[in-house]
């Protein structure tokens, strides 16, 4: 009786279960689980938080993971190419539409407000903070960082929230980290 592989026993097990994939799917599974690369393992990540305040009070918190979307991850690539155009993140915006985030989305969907952010490094972490001081009454259901402090730019990331009714007079205060580590 012929010894079985392990490689070839997966692919038993793979073409048992009707997974179809491209070809050297597997054997690159199986590399991974042997040997895993330091550098297949990195990644982006982070999270949102914004802090409603009225009369020099908190009144709501949000807080959500990242979404990083494509033209953002362009745009980290960019900047760490001796070829690349990126220009340094910037500005975080926010906006009144609630349209769900997709990979695909280079802006907010309904901008209302930019704000230039302030920002610190630490533990492959960039931490992000800007202030809002609204003049009117807003429905804000969106944020995203980019890359130019007055319209436009590349957009980082997105993240749509709850409804958060900000009036004349309050403010909102947004921290925004993302995180470049291994999984």
């Amino acid at each position: 009786m012929a010894m079985l592989s392990l490689l070839d026993f997966v692919r038993g097990l793979a073409a048992r279960a009707g997974v179809v994939r491209e070809k050297g799917f597997l054997s690159e599974k199986m590399a991974k689980l042997i040997r895993k690369e330091a550098s297949e393992d990195a990644m982006i990540s982070g999270n949102f938080s914004a802090r409603h305040i009225r009369d020099g009070r908190v009144i709501a918190t949000i807080e959500t993971p990242n979404y990083i979307v494509n033209a953002g991850l362009n745009e980290v690539a960019s900047l760490i190419s001796t070829s690349g155009t990126g220009s340094k993140f910037s500005a975080i915006s926010v906006g009144t539409n609630s349209g769900a985030t997709a990979a695909t989305q280079t802006a907010l969907l309904g901008e209302s407000h930019r704000a230039v952010f302030a920002d610190a490094i630490a533990s492959n972490t960039a931490t992000f903070t800007a202030t809002f001081n609204f003049t009117g009454t807003y429905t804000l259901y969106e944020a995203g960082i980019f890359n130019h402090t007055t319209t436009g730019g590349d957009m980082l990331s997105r993240r749509t929230f709850s409804a958060l009714n900000v009036e004349n007079g309050d403010s909102l205060v947004i921290t925004w980290s993302i995180t470049v580590n291994r999984s």
